[in-house]
């Protein structure tokens, strides 16, 4: 009678594998990551033909930032469990933490095939589509991806992105992103919402935003920066100054809170400081026109009437693409009292943006030349009345 040996060893190998993939699991879910890449490094090693040890190993490389490496893994899920969707998603996911878009896209879609109904295999889906710009592909995958987990934090949050930066749907942004602050509130939601209200002008909601967003990331000059836009919007100078003062201690090179600041200082009244930041400003974008103009209206206030007048040379000898630095002129002079010129410059602001008109007839700066006839005509002919 023949003898059935068994192979004592390889079952016992078979049963550590299992230990090892089981402490590892327990390892990952409390955030151990080193010890659970231990644990599933074991567990390859006593069962390289495994996908289960190779995806969890891969994943916890993930966890730990090492994409490459976690990649290596899961190119293995994929070689031994081709018909499986989870190879093809996490390797998607590694490969846009490495910046390989198109292959993440490729593998994301392979993972839909093998995994139909999974909100956030849509959802990253959805990401990498952002990655590389396809805006409206990105769009219907938040969407299904919302469709299928209906409150998902990230993907509504996402999705206001996109329709705020991508789309410029302001209002439809504001619904994504109020879901998604209710659901975790965090500084980046309460950032985006307040730009969201910024582009809609709705001043006040933003800089509510902007101070929540601030208040939860105090160190983030860009976030002062736009709070003093909304403020000074408002015409709330006295507030608006001291966050641009916050924003250029934290980037002392931010032009554009230098210039603010220097208008901002303008409104306020002290044109000697308000000069200081305009000089640099201008030094920095010698062709912004804008900021040109705002330099020859304080230099128009200080009575530096040679200063002011070689910028309002420069304005006058560029083909007017931007009403904006004109209306500044006309403002500075109407401010003066200078009603004929404040109305020859409003009308070359006018012929390149109609409204600026329409802006002139409530703007206090204005407000000195308000009911002089050269100005009621002007508003009369534009059709600003």
């Amino acid at each position: 009678m023949g003898v059935v040996l068994r192979d004592d060893s390889a079952a016992g190998a078979e049963v550590d594998a299992f230990d090892q993939l089981a402490a590892g699991r327990v390892a990952f879910q409390a955030g151990d990551f080193e010890a659970g890449e231990r644990r599933f490094s074991q567990a390859v090693t006593l069962r390289p033909g495994d996908a289960f040890a190779y995806l969890w190993r891969g994943r916890t490389r993930f966890s730990l930032g090492h994409f490459a490496e976690a990649l290596d893994d899961l190119d293995r899920v994929v070689e031994l469990t081709p018909e499986g969707s989870a190879g093809y998603y996490w390797r998607g996911r590694a490969r846009i933490q490495l910046r390989q878009y198109e292959q993440a896209l490729r593998d994301l879609n392979q993972a839909i095939l093998g995994g139909e109904g999974i909100g956030r295999y849509h959802h990253w889906r959805g990401y990498a589509h952002l990655l590389l710009r396809e805006l409206e592909a990105a769009l219907f995958d938040f969407d299904e991806a919302l469709r299928l987990d209906a409150g998902e934090r990230e993907t509504l949050y996402w999705r206001g992105m996109l329709r705020l930066m991508g789309f410029h749907d302001y209002e439809a942004a504001v619904e994504d992103l109020t879901e998604a602050i209710r659901l975790r509130p965090d500084a980046d939601a309460y950032f985006w919402r307040g730009m969201a209200f910024y582009r809609l002008q709705w001043f006040e909601a933003a800089v509510t935003d902007f101070t929540e967003a601030v208040l939860r990331r105090p160190q983030a000059g860009n976030i002062y920066y736009w709070r003093g836009m909304a403020a000074y919007q408002l015409q709330d100078y006295a507030a608006a100054l001291p966050n641009f003062e916050r924003a250029l201690a934290y980037s002392p090179d931010d032009d554009g809170g230098r210039f603010w600041r220097g208008v901002t200082f303008h409104r306020l009244g002290n044109d000697e400081a308000a000069l200081s930041d305009l000089e640099q400003a201008v030094l920095s974008e010698p062709d912004n026109l804008v900021r040109l103009a705002w330099r020859g209206r304080v230099q128009m206030k200080r009575s530096h009437w040679r200063s002011a007048l070689e910028d309002l040379r420069r304005i006058a000898g560029n083909p007017p693409q931007d009403g904006r630095p004109s209306y500044i002129i006309a403002g500075a002079y109407a401010a003066l009292g200078e009603a004929d010129y404040a109305c020859a410059w409003l009308r070359r602001a006018a012929l390149v943006d109609p409204a600026l008109a329409l802006a002139a007839s409530d703007d206090p700066d204005f407000a000195p030349i308000d009911m002089s006839a050269p100005f009621r005509q002007l508003l009369t002919d534009l059709g600003a009345e």
